[in-house]
C-alpha cells in the first residue's frame, strides 16, 4: 500500500513536444534568469520564480515575469536556481489562482545550455528585453 501511495504522488509526463509544438501550445516563451524564488501556500501551493527577462519569443515583452511551478519534482515542479543560470521557459496562463504564468517539468522548459541545440535554433533570435 505504501508503494501505491508514493507512486500516486509522483510526477508523470509524456515526452515533451517538439520546440515548435511547445511554442504553439504556450502562452509565453522567454529566456531569463531567476532573481527570486519563494514558496507560496495560497491561493495555490508552489514556488513562485521571478525572472529577469532577456529575450521573448511569445507573450509579454517586459523585463520581469513571475512563473509558478510545483513545490518539488514529485509535483512536477521545475527546480529553478536563483542566480546567473538562464532558462528557456515555456509557460502557460495559470488557472490555479495565481494571476500570471506557470510551468512544470512536463513542458520544454530547460536551461539555456540545454536549449541551445534544438530550441534556440528553431525559435530564432527572439526580441531582446531590458537591455
Amino acid at each position: 500500500l505504501a508503494c501505491l501511495t508514493q507512486s500516486a504522488w509522483a510526477c508523470s509526463c509524456e515526452p515533451p513536444p517538439s520546440p515548435l509544438e511547445a511554442f504553439e501550445k504556450s502562452d509565453a516563451v522567454f529566456l531569463g534568469s531567476v532573481d527570486r524564488l519563494e514558496v507560496r501556500r495560497k491561493p495555490s501551493i508552489g514556488r513562485l520564480a521571478t525572472f529577469r527577462v532577456m529575450k521573448v519569443w511569445k507573450g509579454p515583452q517586459q523585463p520581469s515575469i513571475t512563473v509558478l511551478t510545483g513545490i518539488n519534482g514529485k509535483a512536477c515542479g521545475f527546480d529553478f536556481d536563483v542566480g546567473n543560470l538562464a532558462y528557456l521557459v515555456y509557460a502557460y496562463k495559470d488557472v490555479g489562482g495565481h494571476e500570471g504564468y506557470a510551468t512544470n517539468t512536463c513542458t520544454r522548459t530547460r536551461t539555456e545550455f540545454d536549449a541551445e541545440k534544438d530550441d534556440l535554433t528553431v525559435l530564432g533570435p527572439g526580441i531582446s528585453v531590458g537591455e
